[in-house]
């Protein structure tokens, strides 16, 4: 993991997007390391997946025909009464 303080990455030159749409990816496995199946991939990992869910989205759309009233309508949006 990088963050920000670890330093600034310049955005990509045209030049430079192009150069890398043509250079190969080098992928390694097991094998290539020296490694047994057991010691990679999901038996090595001390992680282990208990459940999953799909997260519910709760969208609703409120037309505003004017601005009366907006920084309410956002504020309560945001913050709701409970």
């Amino acid at each position: 993991m990088v963050s920000k303080e670890n330093g600034e990455i310049n955005p990509p030159t045209l030049a430079g997007w192009r150069k890398a749409q043509q250079q190969s990816i080098v992928c390694w496995d097991e094998n290539d390391l020296n490694l047994s199946s057991n010691e990679v991939g999901l038996y090595a990992s001390p992680t282990k997946v208990v459940s999953t869910q799909v997260p519910q989205s709760n969208k609703s759309i409120e037309w505003l025909t004017d601005a009366t009233n907006i920084m309410q309508i956002i504020q309560e949006s945001i913050h709701p009464q409970k």
